[in-house]
């Protein structure tokens, strides 16, 4: 069993009734999670960061799910467990890898807005040199392991990823 993880029939027993239950249970569509949390309306990846938590993987999230989100995204979470997130946030097609696609969307994000946006020359050209430094046996596409390497050689990413409660 998950650590943390309460089987269903003792969530309803130590809450009081079911119906105090179904309330925690309650799906919540994740653009109004976005604009409702301040740390995640600003941020460009903030709907692919709840995606990635998203126990139902519906656009929706629980009230559980957002406690997940918030553990894994406090100082006291491992660069393990935030890497795995980070990974199912890049991974924009679901496919259990980070491919030049997956890239460009994250490239897109990251520097496209109302004062600056990339040429398609130079978001391919980015998004090439990311899979060069990036996808250590040329495949074409970057998996878990290597997502995992190339984020511990950036002391900024755990730093970056990070919420808090204001």
């Amino acid at each position: 069993m998950e650590s943390g993880h309460v089987p269903s029939t003792s969530r309803q027993h130590h809450r009081g009734s079911a119906h105090h239950y179904h309330k925690r249970e309650t799906r919540i569509p994740i653009d109004a999670v976005v604009s409702d949390t301040p740390g995640l309306r600003e941020a460009p990846m903030g709907d692919r960061v709840c995606a990635a938590f998203s126990s139902e993987r519906d656009g929706r999230m629980s009230f559980d799910d957002y406690l997940d989100m918030f553990s894994v995204m406090s100082d006291r979470a491992s660069p393990e467990i935030k890497a795995h997130f980070a990974f199912a946030a890049f991974d924009f097609d679901g496919d259990g890898v980070v491919g030049k696609n997956d890239l460009g969307k994250v490239v897109d994000r990251l520097y496209h807005t109302s004062e600056k946006h990339l040429t398609a020359e130079e978001k391919r050209k980015v998004v090439s040199r990311l899979l060069d430094e990036i996808d250590v046996d040329k495949d074409g596409f970057v998996c878990k392991p290597e997502f995992r390497f190339a984020v511990a050689r950036c002391a900024d990413f755990f730093y970056s990823f990070k919420l808090y409660l204001e």
